[in-house]
């Protein structure tokens, strides 16, 4: 009897233990969704992506060409611009995230 309370108190030692350990570790990893931006104007077009305001990347979209961002955000805190010399005008949702430039 006095050997089975033992192995009890011994168990749940390590499952407090392990408790403990994984409580003071941090999954700093984010998530990062993809957009495709496609270019269906006959111009080439440099294309800036911001997320929550800070740009995420950019990248010359040639005519009739698509380009893909990996990007941590999505919806209202995600916005696409574009323009033949600088990122002026904003991109239009053409599905889930899919960007079309007209």
């Amino acid at each position: 009897m006095k050997n089975i309370k033992n192995i009890i108190i011994g168990i749940f030692v390590v499952i407090g233990f392990v408790l403990i350990v994984t409580g003071f570790t941090t999954n700093n990893e984010m998530q990062n969704f993809e957009i495709e931006v496609e270019n269906k104007s006959a111009n080439d077009y440099k294309v800036c992506v911001y997320c929550y305001g800070q740009e995420e990347g950019s990248a010359t979209v040639g005519w009739s060409s698509s380009a893909t961002f990996k990007v941590p955000c999505t919806g209202s805190n995600l916005k696409i611009k574009y323009g033949t010399i600088s990122c002026r005008n904003t991109a239009y949702s053409s599905g889930y995230n899919s960007y079309t430039l007209n």
